[in-house]
């Protein structure tokens, strides 16, 4: 018989070799899953109370997918570090834009077409 656990991000009961071991746990498995555990990408505590704004969603989202800025210049609009906004990127699951795609959209804004 093959041992399951729920899985407490996803929901999912999952084969206990989904998981993590961990030895501190009375089950021995970390409570989330594998692909749980890769998705999510805290953002660091001292950044939350310094730049709100990364846990805005929306002004996250305008900054990078409308206005097309790069997680570089978002940063030094706020003054923090460029792997905060990375971090904020990925736990909102925030697209990237290819390269290529990125410099057609910036090009074309500041010809004001789009």
């Amino acid at each position: 018989m093959t041992e399951s656990k729920r899985c407490t991000r996803c929901g999912v009961e999952k084969p206990v070799s989904e998981f993590h071991q961990d030895r501190s746990i009375s089950s021995g498995y970390k409570s989330h899953c594998k692909s749980c555990a890769r998705e999510y990408v805290p953002i660091p505590h001292p950044e939350r109370q310094k730049f709100p704004q990364l846990h805005d969603e929306a002004w996250l989202r305008q900054k990078y997918s409308v206005e097309v800025l790069t997680p570089k210049e978002i940063a030094e609009s706020l003054g923090c570090a460029p792997s905060s906004v990375s971090a904020a990127l990925a736990q909102y699951k925030i697209q990237s834009l290819p390269t290529a795609f990125r410099a057609v959209f910036r090009e074309r804004r500041e010809r004001g077409e789009a």
